[in-house]
């Protein structure tokens, strides 16, 4: 301060009214500037942009009208008749995912069996993709989808091979499914049950989510680090937390 007094005297002496007008103005931008800084710095603390809203959606029935994996085997069945022999066996796993009650790993064997058998090679599942999306692409639930912004996550059990078909359209980057090794035509990890808080940690830690959208009660381990949770169906939303 002795300093800025020091100057503010010579200042009277020696420069014109108007320079000196430019000179106090100066002055006091030098003094509130420290003071600038620490709100500004208090505000980021206070207010951080990226963890206040971030939301979570699953995909199937909650973007998607349906099952999208149960879909692409059916749309397949017409260029690939041995898929109609595993049928039983799919609609079977699905009422058990329904109901909660299907386990991981049985989940695992079924589609393993299904890609080295059903399949005549591992190229044509991924050739069907952008067909497949062609033709249900109108079951993509656009007003869920409207709701998606850059920073949120889509977390699905659905391959990724699947959804990367559509990654033009869903306005995020940020996804977490289940991966399939494409020359040993096998899972090589199931997004499924705490699987998918295992993926969702594994990459945001312990940030908490502000808002979780789904259709399932298999999702039950994503709902406790959710601040709000929301049941869709058929694009209406019921907050059950």
């Amino acid at each position: 301060m002795h300093l800025i007094t020091l100057l503010n005297s010579l200042g009277k002496k020696h420069i014109g009214k108007s320079e000196y007008v430019c000179y106090n103005i100066f002055v006091l931008i030098a003094l509130w500037r420290p003071l600038l800084r620490t709100s500004f710095a208090g505000a980021q603390i206070l207010y951080p942009h990226v963890e206040v809203n971030l939301k979570v959606l699953d995909f199937d029935n909650t973007l998607y009208h349906g099952e999208s994996a149960v879909d692409l085997a059916l749309f397949m069945i017409k260029n690939n008749r041995r898929i109609i022999l595993y049928l039983p066996k799919i609609f079977i796993n699905l009422i058990k995912y329904k109901l909660c009650i299907v386990r991981k790993e049985k989940m695992v064997r079924a589609i393993n069996d299904f890609m080295r058998n059903a399949l005549r090679d591992k190229n044509e599942i991924y050739e069907a993709v952008e067909g497949f999306w062609g033709k249900n692409g109108h079951k993509l639930e656009r007003k869920m989808l409207a709701k998606i912004s850059h920073d949120d996550v889509i977390i699905t059990a659905g391959p990724d091979f699947l959804i990367n078909g559509i990654r033009g359209i869903i306005n995020t980057d940020h996804i977490i499914s289940s991966r399939i090794d494409s020359e040993k035509m096998n899972v090589r990890y199931l997004n499924f049950g705490e699987n998918k808080v295992k993926g969702y940690k594994a990459l945001y830690g312990d940030k908490r989510i502000e808002c979780f959208y789904t259709d399932s009660y298999n999702d039950k381990a994503l709902m406790e680090i959710s601040d709000r949770v929301f049941i869709v169906k058929k694009g209406r939303l019921t907050r059950i937390k």
